[in-house]
């Protein structure tokens, strides 16, 4: 089968993956050799996909074994193979699918490293992330498995399920019975989309950890979770599993619950690369121009938004000035106004202008030394009677004489 005509830019972005596409320790060269070599084959599309296929039938058999194995092989014929033909998402499902059958055989520390591989390939993963703080939390690092698997969950909501099941399921097995009761009740009693199989998933695990309480009074409540466990018909994985808890020899029994749980574990198998939507050019060539076609409609959004902000803050500023310059015209119109030629003055040299400045215009009624009146009381008096100035006040002494006698202030 020829590999698919890719753009160039993913072969780009391709080439650089396969180039730091990390080597998986648990597959050997013997074990490549010694699948070429039986099945045929090269290194090649073709070769990769006969081996998923060998790998995903043994997986369904139940052949973890020989299924870790296939999916060393495949893994590392598709990190051999030309750089244009390599496919991270395909490679990530291979890796995730054989951590899956190490943690099936019980081997956490060959499940943690392919987890870590394909999580080293496709970063952020919520599937791997989930499956690797499952691995953690089965190796009592509680820390870093809680830290995984809340990544995933803020990345994937719908693994929130999963994780209430692997932190219930991990009270239990470490002793904290009323945790893990408390934990699984949470979930029981949940009025969020919580599957099936996640409310029969909570209900065992609240059963077992009711049953070996060390108090031995949740006895008569554990046996009405299993009645109610009963009446809702539990699938074969939990009903084999009835009073048996959750200890170290049949701790499995979780990643037969995650294939049940989520749609990462049990339908995401590794596939050809046909059947992976990126793979194919002309969906990559369709959302390339969705995706430029958005972006530069939101740019240009933004630049019209930011050319109208300064328009009007253009069309403000020029009224404000229009009003500032009415303003000013008003004024000098009423200063000309009120700059009128001093009468009864005497000549007035250069230095001393004939107008006089505006002034200000009391009630003739009103005696100057009692008024109080909010301007400056200026004290000016007639020298030849004790009569106050009350026509006018100036802010600049001039020549102007009194009124009655004529004489200088």
């Amino acid at each position: 089968m020829s590999a698919p005509v890719l753009p160039s830019f993913v072969r780009r972005f391709r080439r650089r993956v396969c180039s730091t596409a990390p080597a998986l320790s648990g597959s050997s060269a013997r074990d490549v050799a010694a699948f070429l070599l039986t099945r045929g084959g090269d290194y090649d599309v073709a070769t990769v996909e006969l081996a998923v296929a060998d790998a995903n039938d043994c997986f369904l058999s139940r052949n973890f074994q020989e299924a870790s194995l296939c999916y060393g092989v495949a893994y590392c014929l598709l990190r051999l193979c030309p750089t244009e033909q390599f496919y991270a998402a395909q490679a990530h499902d291979i890796l995730l699918r054989k951590a899956m059958s190490h943690s099936r055989l019980g081997d956490s520390v060959a499940a943690l490293d392919a987890v870590e591989t394909a999580l080293a390939i496709v970063p952020f993963a919520p599937g791997a992330l989930c499956f690797k703080g499952h691995v953690l939390l089965r190796s009592c690092e509680m820390d870093a498995g809680l830290a995984c698997i809340r990544r995933a969950v803020a990345s994937d909501p719908s693994l929130w399920i999963v994780q209430q099941v692997l932190v219930a399921v991990w009270w239990h097995t470490q002793g904290f019975f009323d945790k893990a009761i408390a934990t699984s009740s949470a979930l029981v009693s949940s009025s969020g989309n919580v599957s099936a199989v996640g409310r029969m998933a909570a209900l065992h695990i609240r059963a077992e950890s009711r049953k070996f309480h060390h108090s031995g009074t949740q006895v008569d409540q554990a046996s009405s979770d299993f009645m109610e466990l009963v009446v809702l018909g539990p699938p074969a994985v939990i009903a084999s599993r009835f009073g048996s808890g959750f200890a170290g020899s049949n701790i499995t029994v979780v990643d037969e619950w995650l294939s049940l749980l989520h749609v990462s574990f049990s339908e995401l198998c590794p596939r050809p690369i046909v059947f992976y939507p990126c793979a194919r050019k002309r969906v990559l060539d369709i959302v390339g121009l969705v995706v430029s076609f958005v972006g530069i409609l939101k740019r240009r959004m933004v630049l019209r938004k930011r050319l109208g902000m300064v328009c009007q803050a253009a069309l403000l500023l020029r009224d404000r000035a229009v009003a500032l310059d009415c303003r000013w015209k008003s004024l000098e119109l009423v200063t000309r106004r009120t700059l009128v030629p001093a009468l009864n003055s005497d000549p007035v040299s250069p230095s001393m202008p004939a107008l006089v400045p505006l002034t200000r215009r009391l009630p003739s009624s009103v005696c100057r030394a009692c008024t109080r009146l909010p301007w400056p009381r200026a004290q000016s008096s007639c020298d030849q009677c004790d009569v106050h100035r009350t026509k006018e006040v100036t802010s600049v002494f001039s020549n102007h004489q009194c009124a009655s006698h004529g004489a200088t202030p």
